[in-house]
């Protein structure tokens, strides 16, 4: 029973270390998360800056084949579509970041969702473990109450027979 019961200690302690380490476990991917959101709308809005630019670049490209402009104005055009190729250029680089930023964490979400899950499989053969040890405690307790009352039953029936045999002697010793 004392191997029993230092197991069940030993289990429990291994539970509550697991209990800590899904804890722990949760609080990192809300972390995550929180860090995922902006990312996502950073990105929504950079690939939207990114549209309003290329339709802009595409109307300075396409003032450029106009035979109204004069070459001072095509100039400019060029000039201010080179400008807007710059810039798209530095979207799509900073939506690439982005983007890969948000993979890397995607990944530690998905990496600690796995561990989570193994967590909490250990924590449940854990209590199981705990269950059975507590379940075999008691067979042993009531199995050691039951032959407890069988010994003493069974103490109780030899000193009663050894009474009477002893009664009987008395009576024919005093016949």
């Amino acid at each position: 029973d004392k191997e029993i019961n230092n197991k069940v200690v030993d289990l429990e302690q291994q539970l509550q270390n697991n209990n800590a380490a899904i804890l722990d476990k949760r609080t990192s991917l809300t972390k995550l998360q929180t860090k995922i959101d902006p990312l996502s709308n950073q990105i929504t809005d950079l690939q939207t800056q990114k549209t309003n630019l290329l339709a802009k670049y595409n109307e300075e490209v396409l003032k450029q084949s106009s035979t109204v402009l004069s070459d001072e104005e095509i100039g400019q055009s060029k000039d201010l579509a080179g400008q807007l190729n710059n810039q798209l250029s530095e979207i799509t680089n900073d939506i690439n970041v982005a983007e890969s930023q948000s993979n890397a964490l995607q990944q530690q979400v998905q990496s600690l969702n796995l561990e989570l899950t193994n967590e909490i499989s250990v924590k449940t053969q854990l209590e199981n473990n705990i269950r059975n040890l507590n379940n075999q405690l008691s067979a042993n307790q009531s199995i050691l109450s039951q032959k407890t009352s069988e010994l003493n039953q069974l103490k109780n029936t030899d000193l009663n027979r050894k009474v009477s045999d002893l009664n009987e002697s008395l009576e024919r010793a005093t016949l």
